[in-house]
């Protein structure tokens, strides 16, 4: 009976952490699911959404199995909570990328979102790729947001 109870409890938490529509895998990637979005609604919205940012397309590609965007690594201004780490250099990448909703012909696309993120120390020449300040999870949460709600509240296209 413990046991049991111990294995649903183990099952339900795993359920729910995988619930999460944002998180961080790695300890420089931010990952989150967009939401689904038409082929044309993707095309169209994230070299837009790309450019907001200032960021430039590096890799663009549409397939039968799904469209993948990549942004060129961006050299960004540094947050205050950077700055007070010792972090004197930062840079960013973007990558979005989608999987057809079901494995019959679909209309709709699952989005995902990925960004990547590499700093400087002080004295240091290498890339560090473990560190993401609360204030540039704030960067990369608002790229997410305006992500989401313009595949939410776009027109669906064909």
């Amino acid at each position: 009976m413990i046991r049991s109870l111990l294995l649903s409890s183990i099952f339900i938490a795993g359920f729910l952490a995988g619930c999460s529509s944002s998180e961080r895998v790695t300890s420089n990637t931010h990952r989150s699911n967009l939401g689904t979005a038409t082929e044309t609604d993707i095309l169209r919205t994230v070299p837009r959404i790309f450019d907001r940012y200032n960021f430039t397309v590096y890799r663009e590609e549409a397939t039968m199995d799904g469209i993948y965007f990549e942004s060129e690594w961006k050299e960004r201004d540094l947050f205050d909570d950077e700055v007070s780490k010792g972090i004197v250099d930062a840079r960013t990448r973007i990558i979005v990328f989608s999987r057809p909703r079901t494995a019959q012909a679909s209309t709709l696309q699952r989005v995902s979102l990925e960004i990547e993120n590499h700093v400087k120390f002080e004295g240091v020449d290498d890339w560090d790729r473990s560190v993401i300040t609360d204030d540039t999870e704030d960067y990369f949460t608002d790229i997410e947001r305006v992500l989401r709600t313009e595949f939410s509240t776009g027109i669906r296209r064909l």
